[in-house]
């Protein structure tokens, strides 16, 4: 029988407090300034594990979604917008090759100082967020998936996107990514959205590495044990490649089956 005594259910993770979120938000965008700050012209044009986006992309998908964090009906707009030019596209592509399209005009340097200037204008946008705005929700922009409330978007998504992207930068290019003090805070809403969605077998999830941490998924008797780098794990959560698959510890092989198939909102 598998001890399940240290593990802690996933669902137990508090959702990201409004103050929570927007602090972890502000640290990452600091980190982030920080990792492009180092980047190259030649960087800027390596392909990323997004399909069809270089470096220069993702900076561009970051910095549109900064503005739009000030003015969040941004988002429906852009996804509007998106449909009309690239019906082939599902929506949220659709949205974020809008985003792109925007900033098209602008070289580089140009785009980081965008970038820049958006982001205390979007983090004040937050923090002055009325709560009935907050309490209304918009299309997630992908196929399946609910509507989402605002305030989720704003107090854990953001900061989740961005962390991803760091990530993706750093994959791309190889110049080191600035890690923040929040890392393991992401990284366990990150978690508990897995645990809140998950429908397949029990499973102790043992993360090591950025989060050296043990949860639960599902409830009652688990079947398995499973461990996996925590960063690593979080890549194959929102669809990337990743360098290091879940190992089985003990029980069931089918749980491997289970958790790399699953998927959480990024």
């Amino acid at each position: 029988m598998i001890n399940r005594e240290t593990a802690t259910p996933a669902t137990n993770i508090p959702v990201a407090t409004r103050p929570a979120g927007f602090e972890q938000l502000g640290a990452i965008l600091s980190a982030m300034n920080e990792q492009l700050a180092a980047l190259s012209e030649a960087d800027f044009a390596a392909e990323t594990d997004c399909a069809g986006w270089r470096v220069r992309d993702v900076v561009a998908h970051l910095a549109a979604s900064a503005e739009e964090m000030k003015w969040p009906w941004g988002f429906p707009v852009r996804t509007a917008r998106g449909r009309r030019r690239y019906p082939e596209l599902a929506p949220l592509d659709a949205r974020n090759q809008i985003q792109i399209d925007d900033l098209a005009a602008l070289d580089n340097e140009e785009l980081l100082a965008f970038y820049r200037q958006r982001q205390p204008v979007a983090l004040a946008g937050i923090q002055r967020m009325p709560a009935f705005l907050r309490r209304a929700k918009m299309p997630s922009g992908l196929p399946g998936v609910p509507k989402i409330r605002i305030a989720y978007l704003m107090d854990v998504i953001c900061a989740r996107d961005v962390w991803m992207h760091a990530i993706d930068i750093h994959q791309a290019t190889g110049k080191v990514r600035v890690v923040s003090a929040h890392d393991e805070a992401v990284i366990d809403q990150i978690v508990r959205d897995l645990g809140v969605t998950w429908s397949g077998s029990t499973i102790e999830l043992r993360l090591s590495g950025a989060s050296n941490s043990w949860w639960m998924l599902g409830a009652g008797q688990p079947t398995a044990q499973v461990t996996v780098d925590a960063v690593q794990f979080c890549r194959l959560l929102a669809g990337r490649p990743t360098d290091q698959l879940p190992e089985l510890m003990a029980g069931e092989p089918a749980a491997l089956t289970e958790i790399t198939a699953a998927r959480v909102l990024f």
